[in-house]
């Protein structure tokens, strides 16, 4: 036993003189850029300390684990430790080439290697990993990067990344698995990704986008819990790609679950007011027993209600809804619960993203200042002002706890959006032939909110041109003002329909102010000059008896009571203006006349399908004796007024000459369902159906027995199409008169265009 132990301690001493070493010192080779002392720094190795195999082969890894050399060799020979090294080269220049999708400057913030680093391959196929990312992010799944060394002298490389971009990778097909109530296109119709067609030229939504996904979750979700399935649950989703990684192909699959009814419906309060009624409360719930379970209901409940003790003052109100099911009577029971709360006031009003708009313009829009009780209404009355603005996307006002418990801030954040228009309009009259017009509008100038617009119509015998100027705030205060001035001119000498020369040009001066929220009282003063010249000698008497050079010096003002949900495209609501003149402050014409327009706007699903119901009127009458003159008459036909007829072509006129006349007693009606055509919100495209009906009639002359007249009730037909392209949206209409009177004239086709920059 005594000579195995002397036998083991033999051996180990062996062992350890065999690997346990010890250098004089260090030699360095093969290095170029780096300092001796740099290397030395990642050795386990010192002069006179033993070290063995392991303290050499952590020596290595650390020198590798540096990122500065590709290769390294460390042996030793007569007591020296000899390090031999190869550089990694440094990067003289890094160029991206075959990307047109994504730009330079983009690739180069995600990439980590920049010129004078160091090149590794490790880092290289890193960068790679994170183009491609880049390029998958974009929905270019078959994005391929080839990495390309070009050495250079002193150790230098150029790294240049060759990249095949590949198309965007779109959805070939969508199916749900588990769906009995609703088919495959209805449930894909309430999603927002799509499978790829043609017309998604202009929208992304084909494209395959993961986030998208997660979107069309909670879609899925508020559709089902909005139809009664208050159990509906989204099992998975899973994606698949083709091999050439261009088509996704999805599959959701969904348990419906049952159809519920509501049940009980209850409502607990814990907020102590004097002024909180909970009967009045009880009677904004639009959740009703035994009716189809819908999450939509529940939560405009819980909106009327909390902008009913909102307008108490108590900003953050919690009202939750304790929903319990009951599977056995398929009903769903809702418990309102108002939890407790203080009331608050407006500490500061933050305006945040208007790099051109000026912060008064949006702050003079608020209903409410700082320092005042928080009050819901006039903060979402707020909210509507500055969206009618039209200046902004759809802007939200957004309530902030601050330090103080009985404050809050309100924060805008804005994004602006072009309030610069170029208009185009384009058509073809029986009587004056191919005529356009283009307009300039900018409804944001300078910044300030002002008004400016300016439009040249040219047709082959006519010209008009108008500016106008509108600052809505004059003065620091709620009252607009603003000025016209126009010059048009029309050359019918040879035209049968309207055989004389006119030529009118004036100006206006306008001022208006709010009566209350809703209702605007404005006037103006108009001073115009219009001369008739050059009728033809086979002309009408009733033409040649407008010949000559007339001044209208006349006063007027409008109420307008406006309770629309916004001003840009209205889904709700009605507005209703009320207009009179008066021709006789001085000048040769004098007139009385009397108009009014009317529009109601009905959603009848969502804000998807909108009907709007019209109707205008108008009479004018001479005084003192006078006539009224041709230029002072209503007309009526046209893509804004009659569609179905031409500009015009509707009213009293001429029989010898066929020649429009105009009129002194005016109605009109229009029915116009806009809906969407099934391609998506994102494409921009709707359509309509209009119903137009009307008459213009009556005529101040002596002599009637000249004149083509009627009272008929004029109507028309037709079908329309918006397209909201990147450029700007195009309408066309196409309309079929289903009664008109014999002398009237017709026109089927309109279309116009508008961009806006």
């Amino acid at each position: 036993m005594f000579l195995r132990s002397i036998f083991l301690v033999f051996i180990l001493m062996i062992s350890f003189s065999v690997n346990a070493q010890v250098v004089s010192k260090i030699i360095i080779k093969g290095n170029e850029r780096i300092e001796d002392d740099t290397i030395k720094s990642y050795l386990d190795i010192s002069p006179r300390v033993n070290f063995d195999n392991e303290n050499i082969d952590q020596s290595v890894k650390k020198l590798f684990g540096s990122n500065l050399f590709q290769k390294i060799d460390i042996s030793v020979k007569d007591s020296i430790l000899y390090v031999s090294v190869v550089e990694n080269p440094k990067i003289n220049l890094v160029v991206f080439e075959g990307n047109a999708k994504i730009k330079d400057k983009d690739l180069e913030a995600e990439i980590s290697l920049k010129p004078r680093a160091i090149y590794t391959k490790a880092k290289v196929q890193d960068d790679v990993n994170r183009i491609i990312d880049l390029y998958n992010k974009n929905g270019r799944f078959s994005a391929k990067v080839t990495p390309q060394i070009i050495t250079l002298p002193q150790n230098r490389v150029n790294l240049i990344y060759k990249i095949q971009e590949g198309p965007v990778a779109k959805i070939g097909k969508i199916v749900f698995v588990g769906n009995n109530a609703f088919s495959d296109a209805r449930l894909q119709s309430e999603i927002s990704s799509k499978e790829t067609r043609w017309y998604y030229f202009l929208s992304s939504s084909d494209q395959f986008n993961p986030s998208r996904l997660e979107y069309d979750r909670e879609l899925l979700n508020r559709f089902y819990n909005s139809r009664g399935y208050a159990d509906f649950k989204i099992i998975s989703i899973i994606t698949n790609i083709s091999d050439n990684r261009e088509r996704f192909y999805i599959t959701i699959t969904i348990d419906e679950g049952v159809k519920y009814k509501f049940g009980e419906i209850n409502l607990e309060s814990q907020l102590q007011s004097t002024n909180l009624s909970l009967k009045e409360l009880r009677s904004l719930i639009t959740t009703k027993s035994n009716d189809v379970y819908d999450v939509r209901k529940v939560e405009k409940s819980i909106d009327l209600m909390i902008k009913q003790i909102n307008d108490l003052g108590f900003a953050f109100v919690d009202i939750s809804p304790r929903a319990v099911l009951n599977s056995e009577k398929k009903q769903v029971d809702i418990t309102y619960f108002i939890g407790e709360s203080s009331r608050v006031y407006i500490n500061h009003i933050n305006i945040k993203g208007n790099l051109r708009t000026k912060d008064k313009v949006i702050r003079r829009e608020f209903r409410l200042d700082e320092g005042d009780p928080y009050n819901a209404t006039k903060i979402t009355r707020s909210e509507k002002r500055i969206n009618d603005l039209d200046y902004f996307e759809p802007t939200s006002i957004e309530t902030v706890r601050t330090d103080q418990t009985n404050k809050v801030d309100l924060n805008v954040n804005v994004q602006e959006k072009s309030t610069s228009s170029l208009n185009f309009a384009g058509g073809y009259s029986t009587s004056d032939g191919p005529l356009g017009r283009i307009g300039f509008n900018e409804t944001n100038l300078l910044g300030n909110g002002q008004y400016l617009s300016l439009s040249l119509a040219k047709a082959k015998k006519s010209l008009d041109v108008n500016l106008g100027f509108t600052e809505p705030y004059m003065f620091g205060r709620p009252l607009s003002g603003g000025f016209d001035l126009f010059s048009n001119r029309m050359d019918g000498s040879q035209n049968q329909y309207r055989p004389y020369d006119q030529k009118s040009h004036g100006s206006i001066l306008r001022a208006g102010y709010n009566l209350t929220e809703d209702l605007i009282h404005s006037f103006y003063y108009k001073l115009a000059r219009v001369d008739i010249s050059n009728i033809g000698s086979n002309a009408s008497v009733y033409i040649k008896d407008q010949e000559g050079k007339k001044t209208t010096s006349m006063i007027g003002h409008a109420l307008s009571y406006d309770r629309r949900d916004k001003v840009v495209n209205p889904t709700e609501g009605y507005i209703i203006t009320v207009n009179q003149e008066f021709a006789g402050v001085g000048g040769s014409t004098k007139f009385l006349r009397h108009s009014a327009v009317a529009r109601n706007y009905y959603p009848i699903i969502n804000d998807d399908v909108v009907l709007m119901m019209g109707v205008d009127t108008g009479i004018i009458q001479g005084i003192d004796g006078k006539k009224v003159n041709i230029s002072d008459r209503f007309n009526l036909g046209g893509a804004e007024s009659l569609r179905g007829f031409d500009s015009g072509g509707v009213g009293p006129r001429a029989k010898d000459q066929d020649a429009a006349l105009g009129g002194d007693i005016l109605y009109s009606g229009v029915a116009e369902l806009k809906f969407p055509l099934g391609f998506g919100k994102e494409i921009g495209l709707f359509g309509s159906a209009f119903a137009d009906a009307g008459s213009l009639y009556k005529l101040d002359v002596a002599d009637q027995s000249g004149i083509w007249d009627s009272n008929k009730l004029r109507s028309a037909y037709g079908l329309g199409i918006g397209f909201t392209t990147p450029m700007g949206p195009i309408r066309v209409h196409y309309a079929i008169p289903m009664s008109k009177a014999s002398f009237d004239k017709t026109k089927n086709f309109d279309i116009t265009f508008r961009t806006d920059f």
